[in-house]
C-alpha cells in the first residue's frame, strides 16, 4: 500500500523494474504514487519475455513519458489473466490504462484476458483504454470504463478485441456474469474509487447488511461490499404509506443514526444496519371543516377531540394528537362543545 516511486528522470521503474519469465499472482497495490520516465507501470517496467500477471490489481498514480502503464510499460509474450486496474495513467505518449506497449511475435502470443481497466487514461500522443500498442498477435479479452477511462478505444487504433461498457453496466450480473467467473474468481464490491465493480475473490471488503423492518424500503441490496477505508454511497429509506422515517439501527452495536440519507465514511469495519419506521400519529396539523347547513370553514373555533378542548386558528387550523393526516368533518349538534 501507498507504494511511492519519484523517478522522473530514469526509465524502466514499477514495483519490478524488469521481469523476465516471472509469476506474479495475488499482488494488490493500493495508492501507488509512481513517477518515471519511459517504460513505467504499477507493477513492472519492462517484461522482457514471458511473464504471466494474474489475480492482480493496481490503483493509485502513474506517470511517465512514453510506455506508460497501470500494470506495465512494455511487455513481450506477456500475459495479465484476472486483474483490473484503476490506476491512473498519464503521459507523453504510447499510455494505457493497463500496458503502454504489448508485443507478440508470429509464432508467440500475448494476451489481456479476463480483466479490465477502469482509471483515467491521458496523454498526448497515442493511448489505449487497455493498451497503447498492440503487436500482432495480442489478444485482448478485456472490457474498460468508457466514462472512467475517458475513452471509447482499447488501443490506440481501436479496440482490438476489448469492449467498452459505461459505469452503471459493471454492477449488472447478467453483463458481469458473461464476462467473468463470479462465483468462484469475483465479487462485487466499491472499490477504491467509490464505484461498485467486480474486485477479486481473495480480497477482504467489509460486508454492510442491510434491512428495514417491513414498514419502508433501501435503495441498496441486502447485502453489499466495500474495500476498507472507502466512503460508502449514501443509502436512503423510502417509508410506506402512512409511514415516516425514523432511524437507521445498527443491530451488531445498537448504535443508532437519524439522519436520511446515512452517509458512512472511510469504512473500518461490517455493519447491520436497519432502517425503522414509525406510524404517521401523534400531534399533527389538520384542516377542520365544520359541516352545518352548508360547509364553512371555522377559525378560532373550540372543539373537542378525545375529550379535549382544541381552538383552531385564523386558517382553521388545529393540532391534534394520536391521528394521521387528513381532513376531519366536524357536526355541530345541540351537543357539541363548539364556541365560535
Amino acid at each position: 500500500k501507498n507504494l511511492h516511486i519519484i523517478r522522473p528522470c530514469r526509465s524502466v521503474s514499477g514495483l519490478f523494474g524488469q521481469t523476465r519469465e516471472a509469476t506474479i499472482t495475488r499482488v494488490g497495490l493500493d495508492k501507488v504514487n509512481i513517477i518515471g520516465k519511459n517504460q513505467t507501470g504499477g507493477l513492472v517496467g519492462v517484461d522482457q519475455l514471458r511473464t504471466k500477471i494474474s489475480f492482480s490489481y493496481a490503483t493509485g498514480l502513474v506517470v511517465g513519458n512514453s510506455e506508460v502503464g497501470g500494470f506495465i510499460g512494455n511487455g513481450t509474450i506477456t500475459e495479465v489473466n484476472y486483474s483490473y486496474s484503476l490506476a491512473k495513467t498519464y503521459g507523453k505518449d504510447t499510455v494505457g490504462g493497463v500496458a503502454g506497449s504489448f508485443i507478440s511475435t508470429i509464432n508467440n502470443s500475448a494476451r489481456i484476458s479476463s480483466s479490465y481497466a477502469a482509471g483515467r487514461v491521458l496523454s498526448n500522443a497515442a493511448l489505449g483504454a487497455i493498451t497503447s500498442y498492440r503487436g500482432n498477435n495480442v489478444s485482448l479479452r478485456s472490457i474498460y470504463d468508457i466514462n472512467t477511462t475517458g475513452l471509447r478505444k482499447g488501443t490506440n487504433s481501436g479496440d482490438g478485441g476489448a469492449e467498452g461498457l459505461s459505469t452503471n453496466r459493471y454492477s449488472i450480473p447478467l453483463i458481469m456474469n458473461s464476462k467473468f467467473d463470479m462465483v468462484n474468481l469475483w465479487q462485487y464490491a466499491y472499490g477504491q474509487d467509490g464505484i461498485k465493480r467486480p474486485i477479486l475473490k481473495w480480497e477482504t471488503p467489509f460486508i454492510f447488511s442491510l434491512s428495514d423492518d417491513g414498514n419502508g424500503t433501501i435503495d441498496k441490496e441486502s447485502v453489499e461490499r466495500i474495500l476498507p477505508g472507502v466512503d460508502f454511497p449514501p443509502i436512503t429509506a423510502y417509508p410506506n404509506e402512512g409511514f415516516s422515517f425514523d432511524h437507521w439501527l445498527d443491530e451488531d452495536t445498537q448504535q443508532q443514526w437519524n439522519s436520511n440519507p446515512i452517509n458512512i465514511y472511510e469504512v473500518d469495519r461490517n455493519y447491520n444496519l436497519k432502517a425503522v419506521f414509525v406510524p404517521n400519529t401523534g400531534n399533527r396539523k389538520v384542516k377542520i371543516t365544520v359541516i352545518n347547513t352548508v360547509q364553512v370553514l371555522v377559525a378560532d373555533a373550540l372543539l373537542e377531540w378525545d375529550g379535549n378542548l382544541y381552538r383552531t386558528d385564523a386558517n382553521g387550523v388545529v393540532e391534534l394528537s394520536g391521528i394521521s393526516d387528513g381532513t376531519y368533518a366536524f357536526t355541530i349538534t345541540g351537543g357539541s362543545f363548539y364556541i365560535p
